[in-house]
């Protein structure tokens, strides 16, 4: 039988080992859940509705609460992690008490596992759409308006600008004054 090489993304990337697992957070991951968070401030500080400043701030016990939140009644935190424990990135869901459905919350991939060739990203957001799936038929998210990267591979998963309402998907950001964020949508059900 002949091997018939390497298998390959739609993208025509050659798809590797995947070198980590997904799982969700715990309470006994705050430690870990602190530094990927300081992490993810300092590199890109406008994708998150918290300054670096606010986390570095924040005790022992909040953190603990922030692992928690990983298998929480109304909240998930997936995580990547190699076999060696490195995190390579995270994303959560959770429900608005207002009932508007999941949203998709916290992404992040840490800049050495970026890319295709990881596919991290795309795992993370199978796994958190799994979840939704089970709250609602819509998952939505707010992205930084000029965090291009970002927005592409919502679109490539199937986000849409969600213009319905009079702010036509464009909410003002929470922390830098000035700046926008776009409101995207993905159906997770026909």
């Amino acid at each position: 039988m002949s091997n018939p090489g390497p298998e390959r993304l739609a993208t025509g990337y050659p798809v590797r080992m995947q070198p980590f697992r997904l799982r969700t957070t715990t309470e006994q991951d705050w430690q870990r859940v602190r530094d990927l968070r300081l992490e993810m401030l300092q590199d890109s500080p406008l994708a998150f509705a918290q300054t670096l400043e606010d986390a570095r701030g924040l005790s022992e016990d909040e953190w603990r609460t922030r692992g928690e939140r990983g298998e929480g009644p109304t909240t998930t935190v997936v995580v990547a992690e190699t076999d060696e424990g490195r995190w390579l990135g995270t994303m959560g869901g959770y429900l608005p008490e207002d009932g508007t459905g999941p949203w998709l919350v916290g992404v992040y991939v840490t800049p050495s596992a970026r890319g295709r060739r990881w596919d991290v990203a795309p795992r993370l957001l199978r796994a958190v759409e799994r979840w939704a799936r089970k709250h609602g038929d819509v998952l939505s998210l707010e992205v930084h308006e000029k965090n291009l990267g970002a927005r592409r591979f919502y679109e490539r998963h199937g986000f849409v600008l969600d213009d319905a309402g009079p702010d036509r998907g464009r909410v003002r950001h929470r922390i830098a004054e000035g700046e926008w964020e776009l409101r995207l949508i993905k159906r997770l059900r026909g």
